[in-house]
């Protein structure tokens, strides 16, 4: 009952997780996220899991501890385990806004999430750019440059075109970034250079659609070949630029690990 009507269940009732999983990617994840590819493979992940069997309805919290602790078992890390989980909810929250299902009980909103550590601090330290570059393929040690003068993220260099630069005006524009917003990105001077030392390019930059960064370049040596050769940096990988009032005329953000 809600404000004296009844909200029918029975669409919920027979629809199970993993069949509302089916509709949800391609009706939300596909269309609303910037970048898809790791939400629909983290939603078919759960869908193996037993419970995804079971109706929408009859879903309970205790489930999604289950979830929470098996997945703690697995070595999956409290940032991942919170993915899921926010991933189940935004699926109930749009079978209750957009499917008809009005009076569908999120399941994931009393259960106590796992406590996520404290934010990344880890910046490169003096020294440490050289290293990185000294010990990255020269295709690599373009990636590493622009990262650093762009303040852009890995995916957004890996899917960047010529369609997106404008020589002229010294900008790049990204139509969708990780928070679905579209964003100008200013290119400084060495920005530029390194852009104009990529192979191909041509005079209507603008317009050419040709992938300005090599993205396979870019993820297979993102984490793995430069940083172990570089003495002292372990198990790097780009995560995400921000401007920074410190060390180098780009100061970054970065992913670090110690071994």
């Amino acid at each position: 009952m809600d404000g004296g009507s009844f909200i029918s269940q029975k669409e919920a009732e027979r629809t199970s997780l993993e069949e509302a999983f089916k509709r949800f990617i391609p009706e939300y994840i596909e269309k609303n996220l910037a970048h898809p590819k790791n939400e629909i493979v983290r939603a078919h992940g759960i869908m193996k899991y037993p419970f995804a069997k079971k109706s929408l309805v009859a879903i309970r919290g205790n489930d999604i501890a289950k979830l929470i602790q098996e997945r703690e078992a697995q070595g999956r890390s409290p940032h991942t385990i919170a993915r899921d989980i926010a991933l189940i909810s935004r699926l109930y929250e749009v079978a209750r806004a957009n499917w008809g299902m009005e009076g569908l009980v999120n399941p994931t909103k009393n259960v106590i999430k796992p406590k996520l550590p404290q934010g990344r601090t880890r910046r490169l330290m003096p020294g440490e750019e050289k290293k990185l570059l000294d010990a990255s393929s020269k295709a690599f040690q373009r990636i590493l440059r622009f990262a650093l003068e762009s303040a852009m993220r890995r995916e957004e260099i890996a899917s960047l075109t010529w369609q997106q630069v404008d020589m002229e005006r010294c900008t790049l524009f990204l139509p969708k970034t990780k928070n679905g917003e579209a964003r100008t990105v200013p290119l400084s001077p060495a920005a530029l250079a390194i852009l104009k030392e990529i192979p191909g390019l041509r005079a209507n930059a603008t317009t050419s659609g040709y992938s300005a960064i090599p993205s396979a370049a870019l993820r297979v040596s993102c984490g793995k070949t430069a940083p172990r050769r570089a003495s002292k940096i372990y198990a790097f990988t780009i995560f995400a630029m921000r401007p920074y009032p410190g060390y180098l005329k780009t100061p970054i953000w970065m992913s670090w690990k110690s071994e």
